[in-house]
C-alpha cells in the first residue's frame, strides 16, 4: 500500500510500483488545489486585518502588550524576558538576606543558650525569639564588678567599674580605734577584729565579763578554806582553782588540839616542802615525815596524828613568782585566731583548757574538736610585739603563729599574716654566719694552695 505525506497527503510510490502519467497528473492536482495563491494571502490578510480582537484580561483572552517594567501595578501588560530577569536577579539578592539573616538569627539564640537550627522554618524561629526576656534591671556600672559586662533595661553590654576588695581584714588594737571600709566588693572573708594586747580574764577581776573575756584575777593571792577528815595520817584536798603553796591546818579533835603548816620550797626558789606542828600545850611533838604534794587543784600533806577520821581545819594559798607563756586557741580549719590569753608574769595560776572555754565565751560557743592551742614560751615574741605585731593565725602546717605587722607608710592598710620576722632575721643571721665561715674556709684553702713565690 502506498504511502501519502503528511500534509497534503500526496502518494509516494513504493520502489516496486510503476508510476504512471495519470498518478503523477493526480498528485500535482492535488497540489494546485492545496497550496494558497498570493491573492488567497492578500485575501486572508484583509479578513485578519477586519477582524476586532479585545485586550486580554484577566476574565477573557485577547491580544496583550509587552512591558519591562518590573515595579508596575498593570495586570493587562505581559512582563519580558529582561523584565522577568530583574525580578530573578533581585529574587536571589533577597534569598541569600534571608539566608545570612537567618544563620543569625540562629547564632544568636544558640549564644543565650536558646536550642536552634537553619534548617527550622521562620515561624518556630519567631516562636523562640519571642520568648526570649528582654533585658530588665536598673544596676549600673558602679554597682557591677570591674571587668564584668551585663544588660539593663537601658542596654546590653555594659562593663561594670566596681574594685573588687576581696578578703579585706584589718585589727583594731585601741580603745574606740576604727577601720574605715573601703568601698566596693567585698566577698565575706574579710575579719575586723578587736585585738586588745592586755584585755585577758588574768588582768579582769574574778567574774567580771569586758567584751566576753571573764576575768579572772584574784586581788591578792587565791586561797581557799575548808574542813577534810585525814585518812592513814594524810590529809589530801582537791578541787582547788589553783595551785596552793602554803597550807595552815588546825585540829580540835585530837587531844591535845595541835596545829602547824607546809610550804613549798619553791617560791624560794629551793625544791622540796617543809612543815612543822606544835601541840596546844605547846610541845612540838615528834614529826619525822614532813612530806608534802603540791599540785594544780591541791594537795596531800602527812601529818603525825591519829590515822582515823580527824576533823581537820585547813587554810591553804597560792601564788607565787611565775612567767606564763600566751596560749593561742585558733581555728583548726582555717587557721585563724579564736583567743590569744596573752602573757602573764607575777603571782600567776596556769589555767587549764576546761577552765579557758569557761572564762572565755569566744571559746564556750565553739565545738572543742574544732579548736586547736599552742603555747608559746614567755618573752618568745617580744621582738614582734615590739614591731607592733599581732597574731592573727596559725600556720597548719608547722603550728607556728603568723603575724600582721603595720604599713609604716599606710598603717591602716590590710596585711596579709606571715611568719614571725624576729625568725626570719635570726635564720638570716644563722645563714650569713654559715656564708662567712665558708667564705673563710675557701680563703685559708686559697692560701694553702697558692704558696707564696721563694725566688
Amino acid at each position: 500500500m502506498p504511502q501519502e505525506t503528511d500534509r497534503l497527503k500526496l502518494p509516494l510510490p513504493l520502489g516496486n510500483e510503476n508510476v504512471t502519467r495519470e498518478s503523477i497528473n493526480g498528485i500535482f492536482e492535488k497540489i494546485d488545489a492545496g497550496v494558497a495563491t498570493q491573492e488567497d494571502l492578500d485575501t486572508l490578510r484583509e479578513a485578519v486585518s477586519k477582524m476586532d480582537i479585545p485586550d486580554a484580561s484577566l476574565t477573557q483572552k485577547g491580544k496583550v502588550q509587552l512591558s519591562s517594567k518590573t515595579d508596575g501595578t498593570s495586570e493587562a501588560l505581559v512582563a519580558t524576558e529582561k523584565a522577568l530577569g530583574l525580578v530573578m536577579t533581585e529574587a536571589a539578592a533577597a534569598k541569600q538576606l534571608g539566608v545570612e539573616t537567618k544563620n543569625d538569627v540562629v547564632a544568636t539564640l544558640n549564644s543565650i543558650g536558646v536550642s536552634a537550627s537553619t534548617s527550622e522554618s521562620w515561624d518556630s524561629l519567631i516562636l523562640k525569639m519571642s520568648g526570649v526576656i528582654r533585658a530588665t534591671g536598673n544596676a549600673t556600672v558602679a554597682q557591677v564588678l570591674a571587668g564584668v559586662t551585663f544588660s539593663n533595661a537601658t542596654g546590653n553590654g555594659r562593663t561594670g567599674t566596681m574594685v573588687n576588695r576581696g578578703a579585706v581584714s584589718q585589727n583594731i588594737t585601741t580603745q574606740n580605734g576604727s577601720y574605715a571600709i573601703p568601698a566596693g566588693y567585698h566577698n565575706g572573708s574579710g575579719v575586723v577584729r578587736a585585738i586588745l594586747a592586755n584585755l585577758i580574764a588574768s588582768n579582769i577581776r574574778n567574774g567580771v565579763n569586758i567584751g566576753g573575756v571573764v576575768g579572772s584575777l584574784i586581788e591578792g593571792l587565791p586561797n581557799a578554806r575548808g574542813t577534810s577528815s585525814t585518812n592513814n595520817y594524810r590529809l589530801t584536798v582537791t578541787g582547788l582553782s589553783f595551785t596552793p603553796q602554803i597550807i595552815l591546818f588546825y585540829n580540835t579533835t585530837f587531844n591535845p588540839r595541835r596545829y602547824g603548816y607546809f610550804f613549798n620550797m619553791e617560791i624560794f626558789g629551793l625544791s622540796g616542802s617543809y612543815g612543822g606542828i606544835v601541840s596546844a600545850d605547846n610541845n612540838v611533838p615528834s614529826w619525822t615525815d614532813r612530806r608534802a604534794t603540791f599540785n594544780a587543784n591541791g594537795f596531800d600533806i602527812s601529818l603525825n596524828f591519829s590515822d582515823v577520821n580527824v576533823a581537820t581545819q585547813w587554810i591553804a594559798i597560792g601564788g607565787g613568782n611565775m612567767n606564763l607563756g600566751c596560749k593561742i586557741y585558733y581555728d583548726k580549719s582555717t587557721g585563724n585566731v579564736i583567743v590569744n590569753t596573752g602573757e602573764r608574769s607575777g603571782y600567776v595560776v596556769e589555767t587549764t583548757w576546761e577552765q579557758d572555754f569557761a572564762s572565755y565565751l569566744v571559746l564556750s560557743d565553739r565545738v572543742q574538736e574544732t579548736v586547736g592551742m599552742i603555747q608559746l614560751e614567755y618573752g618568745e615574741c617580744a621582738a614582734d610585739y615590739a614591731e607592733g605585731g599581732v597574731i592573727t593565725q596559725i600556720n597548719l602546717d608547722n603550728k607556728k603563729p603568723m603575724f600582721t605587722y603595720p604599713d609604716p607608710v599606710d598603717p591602716e592598710a590590710p596585711q596579709e599574716p606571715r611568719p614571725a620576722l624576729s625568725k626570719q632575721v635570726d635564720q638570716l643571721a644563722a645563714e650569713s654566719n654559715a656564708n662567712q665561715l665558708a667564705l673563710m674556709e675557701l680563703h685559708m684553702m686559697l692560701l694553702g694552695v697558692v704558696a707564696p713565690d721563694e725566688g
